[in-house]
């Protein structure tokens, strides 16, 4: 089966490499119901969306294609695919730095969250300038955005994805904290039981958007997350991120084996790992290597 879904994806990959011109992905012909090459979409009022913006984010999601098929191809012991989708990937990779980075401000594209974060996620940031990069993002969320949320539907996973790996716990935890528009407490406020179609409340108040955030409450904050070599949580990492203004967490992610939860009070963790796996746990500077139970950590 796997083999089938990989000969399937690298259909779409032949597809896209139609419309590769000069090293850069451009917009496929749309279809009579349905406009496929889009950037961020729905994203609060005062974002830009520009031609540039579009561009930059749908050659991200190429790249990210690219490695996700090398990963694939590796499993598979293709290992001259893999190396051609990692290629593919590097020269995508320095075509978009080439293109779409402002040495002078440090930014990509337009400089909106979702046009910084998604090359800092992807790797395609070089490393001398991935730390002012990574300081504008935070510098323009705060004082152009004002710690509010500042994407759509598909900057909110990409933002909160790099905050969880990047170990920035602080920006998300004030951007979740917002009761003003844009932002989840300014739905809440105003009577919202569901997430809306638009962050203003535009059109459908029932509307599965702007989701992506989830995954944040139980991979940065409980800690939990998987181990990409060993599938369906079999080895996981817990790695809680602690923001200032949250004293406790308790997440619970629930797998093949059996749940993974989490709880800490202040410098007190407890950790189930179920029968059948076992995790790599970080705590006050400390890592331990633990098999099923339920552990206890203190700063002792």
């Amino acid at each position: 089966m796997m083999v089938a879904l990989y000969e399937k994806m690298k259909r779409f990959i032949r597809y896209t490499q139609r419309y590769v011109k000069n090293g850069l992905l451009h917009p496929w012909p749309d279809t009579k119901r349905r406009m496929w090459f889009l950037g961020d979409w729905a994203v609060p009022d005062g974002v830009e969306v520009s031609d540039k913006s579009v561009l930059l984010t749908n050659n991200c999601v190429l790249s990210d294609c690219y490695a996700t098929m090398a990963h694939i191809a590796k499993s598979l012991n293709k290992n001259e695919e893999c190396k051609r989708f990692c290629d593919l990937a590097d020269t995508l990779n320095a075509n978009i730095t080439r293109t779409f980075f402002n040495v002078a401000d440090s930014t990509y594209g337009t400089g909106t969250p979702l046009d910084m974060s998604y090359p800092l996620l992807l790797g395609i940031v070089p490393a001398q300038w991935k730390e002012a990069v990574t300081q504008k993002l935070l510098q323009r969320s705060y004082t152009t955005y004002k710690g509010h949320i500042a994407a759509g539907l598909v900057g909110t996973a990409v933002v909160t994805h790099w905050a969880e790996q990047s170990g920035h716990v602080q920006l998300m935890y004030d951007i979740l904290k917002k009761n003003s528009f844009p932002g989840y407490l300014y739905m809440i406020r105003q009577g919202a039981t569901t997430t809306w179609e638009y962050w203003n409340g535009f059109r459908s108040h029932v509307h599965n958007c702007y989701n992506g955030v989830g995954s944040w409450f139980y991979r940065a904050l409980g800690g939990i997350c998987p181990d990409e070599s060993a599938p369906g949580y079999r080895h996981f990492f817990v790695v809680p991120q602690r923001p200032t203004g949250i004293s406790w967490a308790k997440a619970r992610v629930t797998t093949p084996y059996g749940d993974i939860e989490t709880e800490w009070h202040g410098d007190k963790l407890a950790v189930t790992v179920p029968v059948g796996t076992t995790a790599t746990i970080s705590w006050q500077g400390h890592s331990y290597e633990k098999e099923a139970g339920r552990w206890y950590f203190t700063d002792d």
